[in-house]
């Protein structure tokens, strides 16, 4: 059950009556910084007058908890809500919660995967360290939220390994027909004396639009009432219509709906309807629960029926991530996507909005979606993820990347990867080809960091990098091998690249309180960014920057997950 607040600064008893006039024996308990009859202060009850003639309902307390007869998302503020609930109580039974037509934002009621920071290992107890790749991004933008608030995010919602690859590096390219380059770099920790940073990077091949193959895409949107939402519904219209002008006439489009129910909004349509697809889209509306898996089985049969090898097939899903119906339940619908995966059909998931932002529920469907998930704020995330990583959004050039690190016990005594704990594989995971790992879509840039201490005077061979990844088509992985070396750089004589890369772990680090952030300090992490600045073509550098200044952790409320 949830509270319902009142941000209003004055209310009075007949304005309250034009809004719940249809929802009968409400009672209503003013907050402290509501009136009635011009009475401020305290708590006092207000009788609406409601029709006799309508049946008795349960009680609302504003301010208060409700008990039963509104679910989560159902704004008893606005007429198509109220006319939702009433026409289909049964269905709505639950809890509310909104302020006026306008739905609380408050980021403090997601859920996010727990995570158990890695922890330092002994290389000569165990020298061999697996993991998946990641190319999410959610947890950056769903961050940046929190610190704009002034609030400390929850803990559990900073994955380090997504905060360092929202960030484009500056890799190589990739020579030939390869899929991704390599790069790595080792230099000095700079938060820790005498520990060493190693950098592991990959850039996957990118692919010009005139080249990429048609798409067949389905819109999977969850209009349920709890994406009444400035930031959810009406921005993911306009997110959608930047994703339209990147597409062409070789592209179709299907859109489903879901709410209390599935529905069908637009059977698959050329691109070349362009019109057709928007007044579509222009036309949803909010209303119901949240029926997740009914939308979900239904935008596979859809993308099903349209499917060819040679062209992209992939779900688009909007959402913003509360499956309160259905497979509501994270292994279930682990099973069901990976099932569905497999058939060629991957997914992309988009969060929206604060609110009910279910995070664990985004990761599960895009890690075993054989997708990504990304985290909508605003209209500029949205021509990031939509617009300039189209390609990375749309078409894998890789899939099922594997990273193993072997470290050279005689130069190594403990060593850790910094993030990637809900990615982390078994040693013989590494080899098999039928454990999924994450894909990397054209251009997608992967980085990993992990923090080694050598022993005393170690130079030369670090670690042997081992890669394995599958061509899209194929079910066979293939297998890179690559010695690192330490050349025994100072942290200012790494690379921009390197020293950015730090710079925002270190922020995370910070963020998370964690014991292993050792002496880095706000101000440490503006420093080791700037020569990093250097190369920032979208800006999103210099806005770490900013962010950074903004988070004077001292003044930061932790926000409880």
């Amino acid at each position: 059950m949830l509270n319902f607040q009142l941000f209003t600064a004055s209310l009075n008893a007949s304005s309250l009556a034009m809004n719940f006039q249809r929802l009968p024996l409400v009672a209503i308990l003013f907050a402290t910084s509501c009136s009635q009859n011009g009475t401020t202060g305290g708590y006092t009850p207000a009788s609406v007058p409601v029709p006799a003639s309508v049946a008795p309902a349960p009680s609302i307390t504003v301010g208060g908890t409700i008990t039963s007869g509104l679910r989560s998302g159902d704004y008893a503020v606005s007429r198509n809500s109220i006319d939702a609930i009433l026409n289909n109580p049964n269905r709505h039974g639950g809890d509310f919660i909104g302020s006026m037509g306008v739905p609380l934002d408050s980021p403090e009621r997601g859920s996010y995967p727990k995570i158990q920071e890695n922890p330092f290992i002994e290389a000569n107890k165990e020298s061999t360290s697996t993991f998946s790749v990641d190319v999410d991004t959610s947890s950056y933008s769903n961050l940046r939220n929190f610190v704009k608030r002034k609030q400390a995010p929850p803990a559990d919602a900073i994955r380090i390994e997504e905060m360092v690859n929202y960030f484009d590096y500056n890799y190589p390219l990739p020579k030939g027909d390869a899929p991704f380059a390599i790069a790595a770099e080792v230099a000095a920790c700079p938060w820790r004396a005498n520990n060493r940073i190693a950098l592991i990077g990959l850039r996957a091949a990118e692919v010009p639009a005139i080249e990429r193959p048609p798409a067949n895409l389905v819109f999977l949107l969850d209009i349920s009432g709890s994406m009444d939402n400035p930031n959810k519904l009406p921005l993911l219209k306009k997110s959608f219509r930047l994703l339209l002008d990147q597409l062409d006439d070789r592209d179709r489009v299907a859109i489903v709906t879901y709410a209390g129910d599935d529905r069908v909004a637009l059977k698959s349509t050329s691109c070349s309807e362009r019109n057709k697809i928007l007044r579509t889209l222009d036309d949803l509306e909010t209303a119901g629960s949240t029926n997740g898996e009914g939308g979900l089985k239904r935008a596979y049969r859809i993308a099903r029926s349209e499917f060819s090898p040679e062209k992209i097939n992939r779900i688009i899903l909007a959402t913003d991530g509360d499956f309160n119906v259905g497979l509501s339940d994270q292994d279930e619908l682990k099973t069901f996507i990976k099932k569905e995966a497999q058939s060629g059909i991957y997914l992309t998931a988009l969060g929206f909005g604060m609110n009910n932002h279910r995070d664990d529920t985004m990761q599960t469907l895009a890690q075993n979606g054989n997708g990504q998930a990304a985290y909508i704020d605003s209209l500029l995330e949205a021509k990031k993820v939509l617009v300039t990583e189209l390609g990375a959004t749309l078409q894998t050039v890789a899939k099922d990347v594997k990273i193993q690190v072997v470290f050279d016990p005689t130069k190594v005594k403990s060593y850790r990867l910094i993030g990637y704990e809900t990615r982390l594989l078994t040693n013989v995971d590494f080899s098999n080809d039928r454990k999924d790992a994450g894909e990397m879509g054209a251009g997608h840039r992967v980085t990993a960091l992990y923090e080694i201490e050598p022993r005393e005077q170690a130079t030369g061979k670090l670690f042997t990098l081992k890669i394995r990844h599958k061509a899209p088509k194929s079910t066979r992985s293939q297998l890179q091998t690559v010695p690192i070396v330490d050349t025994g750089k100072t942290f200012r004589e790494a690379s921009g690249e390197f020293q950015f890369a730090s710079s925002v772990a270190a922020f995370g680090m910070l963020l998370r309180d964690s014991g292993h952030k050792g002496s880095a300090t706000r101000e440490n992490v503006l420093q080791w960014a700037r020569p990093g600045l250097n190369y920032d073509p979208n800006g999103m550098r210099k806005e770490l920057i900013s962010l950074v200044k903004k988070a004077k952790f001292s003044e930061l409320k932790r926000a409880s997950s």
